[in-house]
């Protein structure tokens, strides 16, 4: 977590144009920056947010996949369960495991349901086999955006101000002259 502040901070400050040993103006407030483009800020999105949905995805590998070789080794370091149910036993055991294992846990504090956005569905054909969902995808399947995007719509602030950020809908190219005198 210390890494991600510091990561974000130094993105912030190259983005307000400072480096480390000094701060520029900063005309609009980080979070507000981070905050989506629908919400009232720039799109940025945080590292935090970024993070923990590319962690999720090996949450979802290893629910979809339970048969492969990585799963077992899983299994055989963290029992059958892969550490699921019991998280700070793996957190001790490997922090990057634990972290995974964890993540329904930290996104419940920020109030993101994780665990609820996966359903398991009963193949027809085969019986006793399960498919595994995602509902934030039309298709099912987990894609680190939409728990990025998830993530940042309840960490973020939205904005509530007046303005918004007016997409103009194509690019265009602003030209200016300079002298030097």
């Amino acid at each position: 977590m210390v890494v991600l502040i510091i990561l974000e901070r130094i993105i912030m400050r190259f983005f307000w144009g400072g480096d480390l040993e000094r701060m520029k103006i900063s005309w609009i407030a980080w979070d507000k920056a981070l905050a989506s483009i629908e919400s009232g800020g720039l799109g940025i999105g945080s590292l935090k947010a970024q993070n923990i949905a590319m962690l999720g995805k090996w949450w979802w590998r290893y629910r979809v996949n339970p048969n492969s070789a990585w799963t077992e080794v899983i299994k055989s370091l963290y029992r059958a369960d892969g550490g699921f149910t019991r998280p700070t036993v793996a957190r001790r055991k490997s922090g990057c495991w634990g972290v995974i294992a964890s993540i329904p846990k930290i996104l419940e504090k920020d109030n993101v349901p994780f665990v609820d956005h996966f359903h398991s569905v009963n193949i027809a054909d085969v019986p006793g086999a399960v498919k595994w969902s995602w509902d934030l995808e039309p298709s099912g399947v987990y894609y680190v955006a939409s728990l990025r995007k998830c993530i940042d719509m309840e960490i973020l602030p939205l904005s509530d101000s007046k303005w918004m950020w007016n997409s103009l809908g194509e690019s265009f190219m602003v030209g200016f002259q300079y002298w030097l005198i």
